[in-house]
């Protein structure tokens, strides 16, 4: 009998250490694995003992030589010590716990942008070698290579296979470099004036491998509510402070301004698709530069966030507007937080912008 029930117990234990494993895997699946450029500080004494020396790192991160090797996409060994490898967030985020400088993203370019127009340029000079590859309709004479990397060859469902941007900042990046000079350039009528890069006659070769309120209202007042009142349930209350998608009523939105803290971005296209008015975000972040918001939005520093929060919460029918944003101006030098001025602490062979 006690050998019976030995077996049993056996059987279980084996059950459930088989649903433990699938637990994990199941669990692992889930995390998305994205790409990661590591700059390490040390200069490679050649590139055979730098590759080695990333796979180590790797090895020491992964648990094993053939995860690491698997993982590895490439050694950059010339002008700077660095790698790029496909890892999980946390993976990442423990090497960025050392002394590794991490990156991660993607750029790209708009051609079409006047920025990068051919007016008032000659042939690219004959000794360039560069290309735009099989994306013919990219090569100007301003803009003289465009490329797009993927080594895994994986499609990602969040970027397009091509040079084009996709989200404004490889655009953004090179034009303040080396964009044009566009007469009467402006945001929907604020800061009207001529936008131009650092050096206009500079031409551009791009390899890809940031609130302003441009709204008019239409009334003096709009009722006010915050996110924790507008959720589904009180289940999503949490949630709702933030205007998730998935925990807010759309009726109790709908026709309001709604204060919201800030998780994730886009949460002012969530407020004004559920048919608000626009959404004043609380935000943690050091707010030195501005944020364009695809419906009538203002960002708010944790301090004004809680005046507003007091101020609906003690008043019977609060009301609040969004005004269109005006022009201010700002006394040079003044460089935003996020800034990537040089020079690279990483790498002095590493090329930066040092304004």
């Amino acid at each position: 009998m006690s050998r019976v029930r030995f077996i049993h117990s056996l059987l279980f234990f084996s059950h459930l250490l088989v649903c433990v494993l699938l637990g994990l895997i199941v669990v692992n699946g889930d995390a998305q694995k994205e790409f990661y450029i590591v700059f390490l500080k040390d200069q490679p004494a050649d590139a055979e003992f730098a590759l080695q020396s990333h796979i180590n790192l790797l090895s020491n991160l992964k648990g094993s030589d053939l995860d690491a090797k698997e993982s590895l996409v490439y050694s950059y060994t010339r002008s700077f010590n660095a790698f790029a490898a496909k890892l999980y967030e946390d993976e990442a985020d423990e090497l960025s716990d050392s002394s590794s400088n991490i990156d991660a993203g993607v750029a790209g370019i708009t051609p079409q942008s006047e920025s990068f127009a051919d007016e008032g340029f000659g042939p690219p000079p004959a000794k360039w070698k560069g290309t735009c590859g099989h994306f013919a309709n990219f090569f100007r004479i301003k803009l003289i290579g465009a490329r797009y990397f993927k080594l895994d060859g994986i499609p990602d469902p969040n970027d397009i296979l091509s040079p084009i941007d996709v989200d404004g900042h490889g655009t953004h990046t090179s034009s303040t470099l080396a964009g044009n000079q566009v007469p009467n350039a402006n945001l929907y009528g604020l800061a009207q004036g001529t936008a131009r890069g650092a050096v206009p006659s500079a031409r551009v070769a791009m390899y890809k491998g940031v609130g302003v309120s441009i709204f008019d209202p239409k009334q003096n007042m709009y009722p006010l509510i915050s996110g924790d009142r507008v959720a589904k349930s009180s289940a999503s209350m949490e949630n709702a402070r933030y205007c998730f998608e998935d925990s807010i009523d759309p009726q109790k939105v709908k026709g309001k301004l709604v204060l919201c803290k800030l998780g994730t971005w886009g949460i002012d296209s969530v407020v004004k698709g559920f048919g608000g008015i626009g959404a004043i975000i609380e935000s943690e972040q050091f707010m030195d530069a501005a944020c364009i918001f695809m419906a009538p939005a203002t960002m708010v520093n944790t301090t004004t966030g809680d005046t507003v929060s007091k101020y609906i919460n003690s008043t019977r029918s609060p009301s609040a507007v969004i005004y269109k944003s005006q022009e201010v101006e700002i006394p040079a030098p003044f460089i935003a937080s996020f800034s990537s001025r040089g020079p690279s602490p990483g790498s002095e062979h590493l090329l930066k912008l040092d304004l």
